[in-house]
């Protein structure tokens, strides 16, 4: 797996770059997975491998049943589309059984993954920042003071709750540390921010050391940044008054609403099933070759909601269950407090983002993984 994950690390995984990666419902990386599937269909029959007691797959059968069933048939790109669904459940699925059979990463192994994530996360950003690549897209050439990608999500979770498995602290760790909190910075997100801080808070409330070190790069990036972003990314993290948020949300979660208008009942018990879109108004400024409609909004609920109706709740249920589960062997003192804290972390991711459409998603699940690794004393 591991020219896998350099090769996935490097490559500039932003929408972007979705032309280089992204066709007819699939990313690049899904062909990883196949294979990965199939190894273990294969040892399954040929070495009894128990990987089919998992709800994982019982959620997946679930899903394409209801793809069949409980969607309206006019197969089109858009209910091609909406099969990103199973195959990011499958995904999730694929690298809890890899960890949990085939083991981890060194510690080593996993602080190199985590430089080389950065690092391209960072030139990638400064070449977008200086106007190395152009985009007819008005909507990138407005927010190239920013970059997200893959590398911010496995950073994001690294960041936040890589104290909890790094039992000893060396150079290294510090590096990766500095490294991955530039990325989260980068990516102009005021909710990553925000989780993030919430779980080094009340997770490390009793290492006061660690709170000054923190607080000390904060305020090293602000300063930076305040100089050499002419003040777009520092304004944009802290433009946090109300109606700024209320007015952002409300252009989030318009959309379902406008498709609220024409559900009947029976819509809003099952939702419209795969092949559901949103119109999204804001596209019209952006160019006139833009689809104006999408297959998701910037909200997990809301997405799922409208597409499978409550058949939406077993499938964000075993999402919090995967990312609870993956962090089962945390030494941490008060494991209840843990579990919260995570429900929060991913909470606030799914209320702005879509995760399992999201290109950039199988970052939280590399975090995950990677995080895992450093929990196995090696």
């Amino acid at each position: 797996m591991v020219p896998f994950f350099v090769i996935i690390l490097c490559f500039p995984f932003s929408n972007a770059f979705a032309s280089l990666f992204y066709q007819y419902g699939l990313y690049v990386y899904d062909f990883f997975f196949l294979m990965a599937f199939l190894v273990l269909i294969k040892n399954n029959f040929l070495h009894g491998a128990n990987f089919y007691r998992s709800p994982f797959l019982y959620l997946i059968a679930l899903l394409v049943l209801y793809s069949l069933v409980g969607s309206y048939f006019e197969v089109d790109k858009y209910y091609i589309r909406d099969f990103r669904l199973i195959i990011f459940t499958v995904e999730c699925y694929i690298l809890f059984y890899f960890f949990y059979y085939f083991g981890g990463l060194t510690k080593n192994k996993v602080f190199f993954f985590i430089i080389i994530s950065s690092l391209s996360n960072i030139v990638y950003f400064t070449l977008l920042y200086l106007g190395f690549f152009t985009f007819e897209d008005q909507y990138y050439l407005n927010n190239s003071f920013r970059y997200f990608d893959i590398s911010t999500y496995i950073s994001l979770v690294y960041f936040s709750f890589s104290s909890l498995f790094v039992s000893e602290k060396c150079k290294l760790y510090y590096l990766t540390l500095i490294l991955t909190f530039f990325c989260v910075v980068f990516a102009g997100s005021r909710v990553l921010i925000l989780a993030s801080l919430i779980v080094l808070l009340v997770l490390n409330y009793r290492f006061i050391i660690r709170h000054i070190f923190t607080i000390t790069t904060l305020s090293f990036v602000l300063i930076t940044y305040f100089s050499a972003s002419e003040y777009q990314l520092i304004d944009r993290l802290l433009n946090i008054s109300p109606s700024i948020i209320f007015d952002h949300l409300y252009i989030r979660y318009e959309p379902f609403f406008l498709l609220l208008d024409s559900f009947s009942l029976k819509n809003y018990l099952i939702g419209g099933g795969f092949g559901t879109v949103f119109e999204i108004p804001w596209f019209e400024y952006r160019d006139v070759t833009i689809d104006p409609v999408n297959n998701f909004i910037d909200i997990t609920f809301l997405t799922l909601y409208a597409k499978l109706g409550f058949f939406s709740i077993p499938l964000v249920f075993v999402y919090y269950l995967y990312f609870i589960r993956a962090f089962k062997m945390a030494n941490y003192h008060s494991p209840n407090i843990l579990k919260m804290v995570l429900i929060i972390f991913i909470t606030l991711l799914m209320l702005v983002y879509s995760i399992p459409y999201q290109a950039s998603s199988i970052g939280l699940l590399l975090g995950l993984y990677f995080i895992n690794c450093l929990a196995v004393k090696k």
